[in-house]
């Protein structure tokens, strides 16, 4: 699925709202010249006066339409000259009346021929940066910022494997789901230690999703929770939960971060295995983050969603040292 239409909407009303206001200062600059130049406004109504004729005159005889715009063209030319000599002996610049586009290749209107202009395009995904809730981090983060060599190189003996070996494998991994992101396939389950890269690697999917024009969100499962009781208990707007929940089932990604951070009740662990569980059925991917090693998912919420997870997901393991340590001391 594209962005989803209602960032689409957005960004079509923020354009539109843009060329009202380019139109309205356009109309003050032109009454300041107007007041203060009147030869300028009398070559205006003789654009205007020649250009009816003009049209005019093909209505009547549209065997004649090519000499006719010969003409025209010629006449606006001149006027057009005679306007921009007066405009500078008012002390304007030529183009002090046009009006002025954010875009020249569009003229704000988002579309050339049909088609996105580049800076609608950047507009809707800057939209979909604020909506997935992840914006401030994608300045810092993506997959060409992570760093393998913040990782130690030494041959953990539980795993067989170095940190920086399991992160090469993990980056990897995250890099191929992007890749195979349209095709059936499992969700990404991030388990192991505060520090080690969990939340950074998700937001680098995130990224990577959201500039190829897919709608993601990410949630903390604790603010997620937390939401969710605040529906239960009536204390936020029912109407406007339902709808973030629709967003939550229906995004391309659903990204829930630190899994256990939370409080559970037996509420909110149904909750979260409906939205898991619906997510599934209907082939729509997620990434699952936490701090649980994966058998503890049946103990701390239920043997379904545990299942569920061994059976839909990709599990990505995360050991060794805290990173964050690292960059702030080397």
């Amino acid at each position: 699925m594209a962005y989803e239409q209602e960032i689409y909407k957005k960004a079509l009303n923020a354009y539109e709202a843009q060329r009202m206001v380019e139109a309205r200062e356009r109309k003050q600059r032109l009454f300041e010249v107007y007041d203060a130049c009147p030869e300028v406004k009398q070559i205006d109504e003789e654009i205007d006066r020649v250009g009816s004729g003009a049209a005019l005159e093909i209505l009547k005889d549209p065997q004649k339409a090519p000499a006719i715009a010969d003409d025209l063209k010629e006449s606006m030319q001149m006027l057009s000259a005679m306007r921009e000599r007066a405009l500078e002996r008012a002390g304007y610049e030529k183009d002090y009346t046009d009006m002025r586009y954010r875009c020249k290749l569009c003229k704000d209107e988002g579309y050339i021929d049909g088609k996105p202009c580049e800076c609608f395009k950047a507009f809707v995904k800057k939209e979909a940066y604020h909506a997935s809730k992840l914006f401030n981090l994608f300045e810092t983060q993506g997959f060409d910022k992570f760093d393998l060599s913040l990782f130690s190189d030494t041959v953990d003996q539980k795993a067989g494997i170095s940190q920086r070996e399991a992160m090469e494998e993990a980056l990897a991994v995250c890099k191929a789901f992007v890749r195979s992101f349209d095709q059936p396939g499992p969700g990404l389950f991030f388990y192991g230690g505060v520090g080690l890269g969990k939340t950074f690697l998700s937001t680098c999917v995130a990224k990577e999703l959201i500039d190829r024009g897919y709608t993601v969100i990410y949630q903390s499962a604790a603010k997620l929770f937390s939401y969710y009781s605040d529906y239960l208990f009536g204390r936020t707007d029912a109407a406007r939960a339902r709808a973030e929940f629709d967003r939550l089932a229906e995004c391309d990604l659903l990204i829930i971060d630190d899994l256990g951070s939370e409080a559970t009740n037996a509420q909110t662990v149904s909750f979260l295995f409906e939205l898991v569980n619906d997510r599934l059925l209907s082939g729509k991917k997620m990434v699952i983050s936490t701090n649980y090693a994966i058998n503890e998912i049946a103990r701390v919420y239920s043997e379904r969603l545990h299942s569920r997870i061994l059976e839909h997901f990709t599990p990505v393991r995360f050991f060794g040292g805290d990173v964050r340590l690292k960059k702030m001391f080397g």
